[in-house]
């Protein structure tokens, strides 16, 4: 079994149309599989380039669920194609029991709306109401599958009980929209009376609301039968939609999505603190066990209990709230489908034997999988000891035999910043490898591993660039599925698709079905066994090949000049491109330019380091390494299939990086180049303008920090560069399907920063001519410059115009009896400051974030 799990990351970097209109020209075909004509592909090209290139403006939950349920679809839509060319076959092969068959070979998962890790802007009324919202979205499809049945069958009996279900969907339709309008209001959690009367609601309709598909199944299949004894050519068609319809009752269920929940590791720790007396770290030596025993007893005498929502409502802890809505989703929405309980920077046994407990103590440990996610570095590095501890503990060992799968979820978007891309990966799967040999081990192999592979569309984020089927094995490698293999466990595999930028695959019926036909084939190819690698031939090669990359990645994270790099090239530059925010809080002072980069979010910093011309976590450490002995590297990248997948990204990560570019922006900071040109320039304004910014960036004295990062980088970047094209060779190449980038994208891609570098430049030198002010708007002149030259330009200019206001002047001082001269502050027009600055640093903003999106075009990911 495979699983596609559809995330809310924020790289939803363009708008739903020109992502429909890619979508159509990449297929040539409209929704009904006919064939686009040469003039309507035409028609929206210019569309496009008509287009501005960003994303929606003001991005919402509501968009991305919305954006979410389309890509949904799509797949639900491709996946029938696929049911109904497995019938096709199947009726051939087997004519008299063809409509028993029931293939369960891709999952659709979903999180958006779910996700509550970091996030204090989704409510539990909030993820339920989406949850509600696919249910509702999926028994209308249902409800036309049906209206479609009942218009091709002949005989009135069928008709009769088709009708039956259609009209017991349709009520249910209309009864859970009442809810989920009720739900969904901005004062639902505050208006008690209307949230006792919903509830009472649908305590009062549960039998209506369909919870439970069961019933349903077995009529159709009833329906099945009694056709199938009455077959002729006039009911085969009956036959066979019926058929595909039972596969989709069981594979869909009610939602178009199975539903994954994440919280963070701390909320579980926190909610469990008093009652196990936790304090500090939940693995310290002297205390852990002691930790794990108490919670083993509790977990031991636990006694379910009975919840409304009002429990709800009155709890505080945001873990045990999730567990409590788990329990009220099962009651009032699908009591069948399972949920998986996501468990974010998880490194601790402790924090998922909570999750145990809260399971037990509402009463869904049954029917929820917790599965931790391992993607710290000592995630990565302890994770396995983590589940060892678990298979030891008899309690734990009871619940993964009753669900008969050990869930887990590696992440590759943060392992990828803290270790290095080309590090985490292999890191990664070597951590699944010793999971699975401790399910061995403790005597259950016939215990499923599932591995949730969550991973991004960019390089840095795990994505392999060249084409679906090796980002498939590049997460997924041969050599892990053969170790399993050998330890007789069955694997189930997922990955994540991450906000816009992997909707991108499901935006119409012909892309999604292209791409779970590259997931069967993955799925069903046939490795040799008796092919080795030689990566894994030689143990000492992948080690210090892997604890290079990490150590020059671990200290550059912890290097205190890095972390300036990426502060002052924030999430400034670019569009917001999700809901979920990725703005950390900075103090207002000029000198607030450091902080720790585990500070903010993988996509932003991925984000920060591509629009700099740097895919720094790609490429960083490999040039280290290549010193050591280019000839053996050479060797296995030429024999090794699995290091040379994995070094294709890093080829691509050279490909859109440029040392010169990074420095060209780096040196915005360089007071002495602001120096040089005042002297060589004409203008005598210009030339005081610029003498002004070096004086400037002379207080900031950040430059010489900047400077330390692009030297420990140039020497990266240029050990790359001689293993990729030679030490006499010049200009960049690209893996992307094997083909060499052209010299005019090259071209271009440079000249779109070269004219940003120019836009930063106008931008300091408008920054210098902000009048000067006296404290006041809880700010200062100083700390107003510190924000526009880190690019915060909105948020500065909109104070500016607080303090210099453009108005009109108005005369009230006549009709006093006496005359008065005397000009007052607040009569001041400041128009020309309006004109000249204020309104060319919004414009500035604007196109230098126009030139953002369109590297991330060239980049072909967002983060």
């Amino acid at each position: 079994t495979f699983g596609i799990v559809l995330t809310a990351h924020p790289t939803f970097g363009m708008t739903k149309k020109m992502m429909t209109d890619l979508a159509t020209l990449a297929s040539e075909e409209d929704d009904s599989g006919k064939k686009i004509k040469e003039n309507q592909l035409k028609s929206i090209i210019k569309e496009i380039f008509k287009t501005e290139q960003r994303p929606e403006k003001k991005i919402s939950l509501d968009f991305e669920h919305n954006l979410s349920t389309n890509a949904l679809k799509n797949l639900q839509n491709s996946l029938r194609s696929f049911y109904s060319i497995i019938l096709k076959v199947t009726k051939k092969l087997y004519p008299d029991n063809f409509h028993l068959i029931q293939p369960e070979i891709l999952r659709l998962h979903t999180w958006v709306g779910y996700d509550v890790d970091g996030r204090g802007d989704i409510f539990w009324n909030n993820t339920f109401s989406k949850r509600l919202n696919v249910k509702i979205e999926q028994l209308k499809i249902y409800t036309k599958k049906l209206e479609k049945l009942c218009n091709i069958a002949k005989r009135e009996k069928t008709k009769k009980l088709l009708n039956s279900i259609k009209r017991s969907f349709t009520q249910s339709i209309s009864l859970n929209i009442k809810i989920l309008e009720c739900f969904s209001k901005e004062d639902f959690l505050s208006n008690i009376s209307q949230f006792k009367n919903i509830s009472n609601f649908m305590f009062d309709n549960k039998d209506k609301l369909i919870t439970n598909l069961d019933n349903i199944f077995e009529k159709i299949e009833k329906i099945i039968i009694d056709e199938k004894n009455q077959m002729s050519k006039s009911n085969e068609t009956l036959i066979d939609e019926l058929v595909i319809f039972k596969i989709e009752l069981r594979n869909f269920g009610l939602g178009l999505g199975r539903m994954q929940v994440r919280l963070n590791a701390s909320q579980l720790n926190n909610a469990i603190s008093k009652e196990i007396d936790l304090s500090g770290d939940p693995d310290d030596p002297s205390s852990k066990r002691t930790y794990l025993a108490a919670l083993s007893k509790l977990i031991e005498n636990v006694k379910p209990v009975k919840i409304n929502f009002g429990s709800i409502l009155e709890e505080n802890m945001n873990a045990r709230r999730y567990f409590m809505l788990i329990k009220q989703i099962f009651k009032y929405i699908d009591e069948n489908q399972s949920i998986r309980f996501l468990i974010a920077e998880c490194d601790y046994s402790l924090t998922v034997m909570t999750a145990l407990y809260f399971s037990k103590l509402f009463d869904v440990d049954k029917k929820v999988d917790i599965s931790p996610l391992f993607e710290t570095e000592k995630g990565i590095s302890t994770g396995h000891n983590v589940i060892s501890t678990l298979l030891k503990n008899n309690l734990f060992r009871k619940y993964l035999q009753i669900r008969g799968k050990l869930s887990i979820q590696t992440g590759f978007s943060d392992a990828g910043r803290y270790l290095g891309q080309s590090a985490a990966v292999l890191s990664i799967e070597n951590l699944q490898r010793k999971i699975a040999d401790t399910l061995s081990k403790n005597n259950l192999s016939k215990v499923k591993l599932l591995i949730f592979n969550t991973h991004g569309e960019s390089i840095g984020r795990g994505g392999h660039p060249t084409s679906l089927i090796d980002r498939l094995h590049y997460v997924n490698c041969n050599y892990t599925r053969k170790k399993l293999d050998d330890w007789g466990i069955d694997l189930i595999q997922e990955m994540s698709f991450q906000g816009g930028d992997g909707y991108q695959y499901f935006m119409n019926h012909n892309l999604s079905y292209a791409a779970i036909t590259r997931i069967f084939e993955f799925c069903f190819e046939k490795y040799s066994r008796d092919t080795n690698d030689l990566l894994y031939e030689s143990q000492d090669f992948g080690i210090e090949f892997v604890n290079t990359i990490k150590q020059f990645n671990t200290d550059i994270m912890d290097d205190p000049n890095y972390a300036a790099l990426l502060n002052i090239f924030g999430s400034n530059l670019t569009h917001s491109t999700g809901s979920r925010s990725v703005k950390r809080h900075i103090d207002g002072s000029m000198k607030t330019l450091v902080y720790h980069p585990r500070q903010t979010r993988a996509i932003p910093q991925n984000s920060t380091l591509q629009q700099l011309g740097m895919l720094a976590n790609s490429l960083g450490g490999i040039g280290k390494f290549l010193k050591k002995d280019h000839k053996r590297f050479d060797h296995y990248y030429k024999k090794s299939e699995r290091f040379r997948r994995i070094m294709d990204i890093v080829k691509y990560a050279f490909a859109f990086s440029d040392i010169e570019v990074l420095k060209a922006y780096i040196d915005c900071f360089d007071p002495g180049m602001w120096l040089s040109w005042s002297t060589r320039t004409a203008d005598s304004k210009r030339s005081e303008n610029m003498k002004d910014v070096a004086n400037l960036l002379e207080k900031f004295d950040v430059h010489w920090k900047l400077n330390k990062v692009y030297r420990q980088l140039h020497q990266e970047y240029m050990e790359v560069r001689n293993w990729v094209l030679g030490r006499k060779s010049r200009g960049r190449i690209a893996v992307g399907r094997g083909r060499v980038v052209e010299k005019e994208i090259r071209d271009e891609l440079l000249l779109m920063h070269g004219i940003r570098v120019a836009i930063f430049h106008e931008i300091f030198l408008l920054s210098v001519r902000v009048p000067r002010f006296s404290d006041q708007a809880g700010t200062s002149r100083e700390e107003i410059i510190a924000k526009l030259i880190r690019f915060d330009i909105l948020d500065a200019v909109d104070t500016l115009r607080k303090i210099f206001p453009a108005r009109k002047t108005k005369n009230s001082q006549g009709g006093f009896g006496e005359n008065s001269n005397y000009l007052s502050e607040t009569k001041i027009d400041y128009s020309n400051e309006e004109k000249n600055i204020f309104k060319q640093l919004e414009a500035l903003h604007e196109c230098a974030k126009r030139v953002s999106t369109g590297i991330t075009h060239f980049i072909s990911s967002v983060g």
